[in-house]
């Protein structure tokens, strides 16, 4: 499942509505991705540690804002929250002040690269006319500057989604071939 809440009031996540709505997603064993604003961050700290159960992944590093200190601790105090994991992504598209390889940096320091996936925001991007090539070079940049191994890059372009999605590639691939037939 997925929600924007990026608009809404920052405790929107809080609702007791929206927390049975995430039981529900839980009992069927799927994932919840949310897309918050840097106000919300600490009602999304509440809500992870409030359902330990469901695996959450924030979309767009939480969406910073130009506030590089503030959205450090909000990351920071995320990470301690083993069934929180980031996407990588969006950063790009907006002024968030600092270098964008600062955000991307933190979040891989202090998520690690195995609660990290690489994510595009493919039309958004399309709209403002930056390149795929952008946000994978970003990312690159930033597995770079910390000093990533190969096994730390598979994990953030590949292998943490495919955990976290719960997708099998060898399984993927076996299907399509009984449906071609």
């Amino acid at each position: 499942g997925r929600a924007v809440l990026a608009g809404s009031p920052p405790s929107a996540c809080m609702e007791p509505i929206f927390i049975e709505g995430l039981k529900e997603l839980h009992a069927s064993g799927l994932p919840f991705d949310v897309c918050i604003k840097p106000p919300a961050l600490p009602h999304f700290l509440h809500l992870a540690q409030s359902c330990p159960q469901v695996m959450f992944i924030l979309d767009h590093l939480g969406k910073p804002e130009g506030d590089f200190d503030g959205w450090k601790d909000s990351i920071t105090a995320l990470s301690q929250c083993p069934n929180v994991v980031l996407k990588l992504s969006g950063v790009e598209e907006w002024d968030v002040g600092a270098p964008a390889e600062h955000y991307l940096e933190h979040a891989l320091t202090t998520f690690g690269a195995d609660r990290c996936m690489f994510a595009s925001n493919w039309f958004v991007s399309a709209g403002f006319r930056f390149p795929y090539s952008r946000m994978v070079n970003l990312v690159r940049k930033a597995l770079e500057n910390i000093g990533a191994d190969e096994s730390q890059i598979s994990a953030v372009f590949y292998e943490t989604a495919r955990r976290v999605y719960r997708l099998n590639a060898q399984n993927d691939v076996s299907e399509a071939q009984s449906l071609s037939g």
